[in-house]
């Protein structure tokens, strides 16, 4: 698709899952995404050979992807910098309802940055944070932001690591959002059975919770 000389400007779904691309293939490919303005979908995930260079010089090219919705990008080996890049430029010029960034080495840092980046996405309604090392820290610091995503109902932090301390600061936000979230998955937490309690009360709080 990267090598064809004219690309359909009604392009609308782009699934280059576990394509081995790399560095030098993102630049070919972000040439086709600037031509790409019906674009709704973009499947990305599995290429971890598209690495820090890659991420940053596909970012700018989905500035004209404004109808896209569903982006997954999960198992790529992003960092701080290259999530920062893309999560302004998806939040400030897309429409994202899907977001796709399981896998992804997150820690602090980087959930920091996504904390920043989700009050502009105001269409979000799943986030999938699944295998990360987000931690109890960076659970505080996205737990305010989902306040925010007034449209989120899918939550998966899957093997996120955020524990007790993380669940405590989760309820709190869940007990804002209870409207609007119904489905949760917080399987592989080591979340002891005190953490499973504050959960358990907010859950008998929020009904449409599952």
């Amino acid at each position: 698709l990267a090598e064809s000389a004219v690309v359909p400007i009604s392009l609308v779904h782009l699934d280059l899952a576990q394509s081995q691309i790399s560095c030098n293939d993102a630049r070919r490919l972000a040439a086709v995404l600037v031509r790409c303005e019906s674009l709704s979908l973009l499947d990305l995930s599995g290429n971890p050979h598209l690495g820090a260079q890659g991420i940053c010089t596909l970012a700018p090219a989905l500035e004209r992807c404004s109808r896209l919705s569903h982006v997954e990008l999960a198992r790529n080996g992003m960092f701080e910098k290259e999530i920062g890049q893309m999560l302004e430029v998806l939040g400030r010029r897309c429409s994202v309802e899907y977001l796709g960034l399981a896998g992804n080495h997150m820690g602090l840092s980087a959930a920091k940055k996504l904390a920043d980046a989700l009050p502009f996405f105001s269409t979000l309604r799943e986030l999938d944070l699944t295998g990360n090392h987000i931690g109890s820290k960076g659970m505080e610091s996205l737990a305010s932001s989902f306040r925010a995503c007034s449209s989120l109902s899918h939550l998966k932090l899957a093997g996120c690591r955020i524990g007790d301390e993380g669940a405590s600061h989760l309820s709190l936000v869940l007990r804002d959002c209870s409207a609007t979230v119904s489905h949760l998955d917080l399987r592989m937490n080591t979340i002891s059975t005190a953490g499973i309690r504050v959960l358990a009360e907010t859950v008998g709080q929020c009904c449409e919770l599952r």
